[in-house]
Formats: structure tokens, sequence, C-alpha cells
């Protein structure tokens, strides 16, 4: 028998050879503490780990070559059950979509509306333990709603993850400081812990959002541009702690709930050197993507004046994995087809290295022994897919 899953919808220390950034040589994994704060600085260079990520999918569900059931456009997430089902948040039909541990499709429940079992816009899947699924959707009644609390300071609030009990982790608006942006700009907006019931459990404070290009058009409004090689932050929940990270440096943040500081992971050195031949590069695989004539100068002009950084970003995305390690994405300089991420234990230290045998546009999931994610082809179709992960000694 199919277990019964529950859908709630939300609305609204190894040591390696580096250099410190100062340019002193770092060869050991280097701890402090400041008022109770662990401080964790690691050396730059990492060797692999001996965890294998299989070389071809276990599961994959999607493709060009799927069947109408299994096509997917708009995948929001992704989660393995406990009996080995694999559901898929469907955004492009407004759907979950249910498969079989095999890949084969099953069911399917939601569809577009606003009345009941159906969703607006699938923005956030989460799973907890049990199998319950919670979706955080534009407006939705499909089995239960969640108002979040508003107060005075908290008018509006939308939500960017889901703490291992259910609460959430929500945002406020972009504040722009009431000016019309113009050029290179990166913005803050606070942060806010919610309880399973919507009740505002903490104001976490301000963070930085990432880093976009505003160009404004005449007789008013704006067009905005992903910079190249841009800055970005990273703010999710992470177990039960809450997590920020921004890429212009390698200072990854662990909070409490409440928002108190508890550790910072570090990395020594610099991220490398942005050189001509990356820019060109990346400029070229633009103007490739764009089709549109009207566009295409349009891009051309935004890319002769927007500024360029000196150096990488620090990392790519992060994600938390099933034994409460941090996994960070290793930034791909331009050309670059190989996915690594850099592993680091729950006491800050570096673990070491894994290899990836594709490029996965998003990790959804880090299990005991799998790797659940969206990849794309040449043509940008989805497909979500799952690779056996052998962790070995490490």
């Amino acid at each position: 028998m199919k277990r019964a899953i529950n859908v709630a919808v939300v609305v609204g220390a190894v040591a390696f050879a580096a250099c410190s950034e100062a340019g002193a040589p770092v060869s050991e994994v280097v701890v402090a503490d400041s008022a109770g704060v662990r401080i964790v600085t690691n050396p730059m260079e990492s060797e692999a780990l001996p965890w294998v990520v299989g070389d071809a999918p276990l599961v994959s569900i999607g493709g060009a070559a799927a069947s109408e059931e299994e096509q997917l456009f708009g995948v929001r997430g992704a989660a393995r059950l406990s009996d080995g089902r694999i559901v898929v948040a469907n955004g492009g039909t407004h759907e979950l979509r249910f498969f079989s541990a095999d890949g084969g499709f099953l069911s399917a429940s939601g569809a577009e509306g606003e009345g009941p079992g159906e969703f607006v816009g699938i923005w956030i899947m989460y799973r907890l333990p049990g199998d319950t699924l919670l979706v955080y959707d534009q407006r939705s009644s499909y089995l239960r709603t969640i108002d979040r609390e508003r107060t005075a300071e908290v008018q509006f609030s939308s939500v960017v993850g889901f703490y291992a009990d259910g609460s959430q982790l929500g945002q406020n608006f972009v504040n722009t400081g009431g000016e019309l942006p113009s050029g290179l700009q990166r913005f803050m907006t606070d942060l806010y812990h919610f309880g399973t019931d919507g009740t505002l459990l903490a104001q976490l404070g301000p963070y930085m959002l990432d880093e976009t290009y505003f160009v404004p058009l005449e007789g008013g409004g704006l067009s905005f541009w992903d910079p190249v090689f841009g800055r970005q932050s990273y703010r999710l929940a992470a177990g039960d702690r809450f997590l920020y990270a921004d890429n212009e440096t390698f200072d990854i943040q662990l909070r409490e709930s409440d928002g108190s500081l508890r550790m910072v992971i570090r990395r020594a050195g610099l991220a490398p050197a942005v050189e001509a031949h990356h820019i060109e590069g990346e400029k070229e695989r633009r103007v490739e993507e764009q089709t549109d004539e009207n566009a295409l100068r349009e891009l051309e002009r935004i890319l002769a004046e927007i500024p360029i950084p000196d150096r990488f970003p620090a990392h790519g995305d992060i994600v938390h994995d099933a034994r409460g390690l941090l996994w960070v994405e290793v930034y791909r300089l331009p050309g670059d087809e190989t996915q690594r991420w850099e592993v680091f234990g729950p006491d800050g230290v570096l673990m070491g290295q894994v290899t990836f045998p594709e490029v996965l546009d998003t990790v959804y999931e880090i299990g005991e022994d799998y790797v659940l994610g969206l990849a794309r082809d040449e043509l940008d179709v989805e497909s979500v897919r799952i690779y056996g992960l052998m962790r070995g000694e490490g």
C-alpha cells in the first residue's frame, strides 16, 4: 500500500597548504572564539574526498523524450519520500507530480486557480519528516493555509525557506531607499522567523541581496540585468539554524533561528582573477543565446557599459545535507563543465571536495546515499535526476 502524503500550502581537522588574504601562509585550519562565536578559517586548497557520485543517474524524470505525463517545465522543487517515491513541484502546470522509485509516473495533484486543490504560483516545496510536504504558493487554498502574522513593523513577507520543524524563514520587500535604482546595485531586505502557525517569532535584521544592474527607461520604468560575474547572497534555513552568505568573500554565517551568530566559516586566500578572455567568453555566450534583434542590440549596449569585477565570486550555491554537512559549490569559471562541491563538517572544518558527473542547475537534496537535482539540456529542457552517492571514509 502507498503511504499517505500530507500536503500543506503556505500562502502568501584536515589541513592543506594555502595563503591568507594578507598573503601569510596558512597550512592548517585556524579556529578562534570571539564573544562566543566560533570562527573557522580553512586553507584555500582542498583534496578530493573518497566519496563517489555515480557516473549515470539512477533515476531520470523528464527530458526531451519524456511522455506527456513525465514532461517537466518550471520545476520549483523535488524530494524523495521515505518509501522511495519522488515528488516534483512542476510550476509550469501548477501541480505536484508523484513518480515511483524508478521514475514512472503515478499521479498528479493540483491545477491552476485559486480554489480548493489549485495553485497560483508554486515557489518552494519542502519535505518534513513523515513525508509532509510544505508548499509556498503565491495564493492558494489547496489543503490548508497558514497566514503569516503582520505587525506594525512587518506589513509584508514572503517565504524563502523552511526549517526542519516546518517553521518559515521569510523576507520583506527590497528596500531601495525610496529612489529609482540605476546602475549596478545591491539592496537590503529584512528577514524574519515565523512559527509553524505563522506567528512572528523573531526579526532577524537586514541582509544583503543579489547584485543587479538597473537601466532606467525613457518614459519611466526600469529594465534589469544579471551582472557579469555578479555577487549573490544565500539565505537558507538549515535544519534548526539560519545560514547567510555573501559570495563577495568566502564568509558563511551560521546563526540560531533567532538571528544570533554562532559560527563563521571562512576560507583563506582570494578568488581567481577575472581576465580579458573570461569577459569576452561570457559576453559571447550571452549574445549567442539572444535571438531577438532588438533585444540583442540592447544586450550589446548593456554589456559594453556594465562594470566587471576584478575577481570572480568566492563560491556558488550552498546545500545542507542529511547529515548536517554544508556543501558549498566551487564557483565555475567560464568554459568549466565540471561541477565541484566542497564539504564542511558541523564544526566548520573543510572535509574535502566531491565532483559531480554533470552540472546540475539546482541541487534539491543530498541524502545519505543519493543526490537529487535539476538538469537542463542544450535546449533548456528540464529533467529531475537522482545519482547514487557512496560516502567513503573521510
